[in-house]
């Protein structure tokens, strides 16, 4: 049976919670790839593709790519995936660095220079106070890359809880279950959750959506067997793509 999106998304985390209380030291990508197939498999209105990844030591800002598609603009996410673990001082893993820049500044360099949005994704499994006070004890929460860098990064080296971390976080099915949604425009909802100072961030004309999205939207279920030789180079910077097709309208996406 499919799920309406909202759905699909609160099912997802429930289980990603569940999968964390029963084995503790499952990681981020397990966690990513099976959020990938899970949401198609509940709603084929959420399209996922992964790609395999060149190098194992690939030093990338982003684990996946979002889009939210909406019937006259689309909202476009880069997002980096942290696992949370009870007592843990995440510091290192914030401010995870290679030879040249930190991971968290290369995530909000390469979201800023496409017009996206830098997001965290955090799975975890404590009950812990987000900003969103209706939700709570949910798997997977989101919350705004340069936030986290001007609470984390910037001052000086601290631990970091996970406490902290959540409490500058929002359960990710907000993005797509929030009440407030009905009241605010999409605008003035990011900027009170992230923290955003221009609520027109990461914010496309779905007549300017690149190819590689506008594909997966008009295909079928089944990925066209042409797309991943077709669009490899667009994943240079992430080796995972969501895209949401919220249109209360659909119609042709030229």
């Amino acid at each position: 049976m499919n799920l309406g999106i909202c759905h699909a998304f609160s099912a997802c985390s429930r289980e990603i919670l569940h999968w964390q209380n029963k084995q503790p030291n499952v990681n981020e990508e397990s966690i990513s790839d099976w959020m990938l197939f899970k949401l198609n498999d509940h709603n084929p209105r959420i399209k996922s593709v992964q790609f395999t990844r060149f190098e194992e030591a690939r030093f990338t800002g982003a684990d996946y790519e979002l889009w939210v598609i909406g019937d006259r603009y689309s909202r476009k996410f880069r997002i980096q995936a942290k696992r949370l673990r009870k007592d843990n001082d995440h510091y290192s893993s914030i401010g995870y660095s290679n030879n040249h820049n930190m991971q968290i500044e290369k995530l909000i360099s390469d979201a800023d220079n496409v017009n996206a949005i830098p997001l965290y994704a955090f799975y975890n499994n404590e009950n812990l106070p987000s900003r969103c006070p209706l939700y709570s004890n949910e798997g997977t929460y989101v919350a705004s890359a340069k936030e986290i860098f001007e609470n984390v990064i910037s001052p000086a080296k601290s631990c970091t809880s996970t406490e902290k971390l959540i409490s500058l976080s929002v359960p990710l099915k907000c993005l797509f279950c929030c009440y407030l949604q009905n009241e605010i425009d999409s605008d003035t909802f990011l900027k009170r959750y992230f923290n955003m100072k221009d609520g027109k961030e990461g914010k496309i004309n779905v007549r300017e959506l690149p190819a590689y999205v506008t594909e997966l939207l008009t295909s079928s279920n089944e990925i066209p067997p042409w797309y991943y030789k077709e669009f490899e180079r667009n994943f240079t910077e992430f080796t995972r793509l969501i895209i949401v097709d919220s249109r209360k309208i659909l119609r042709k996406i030229k």
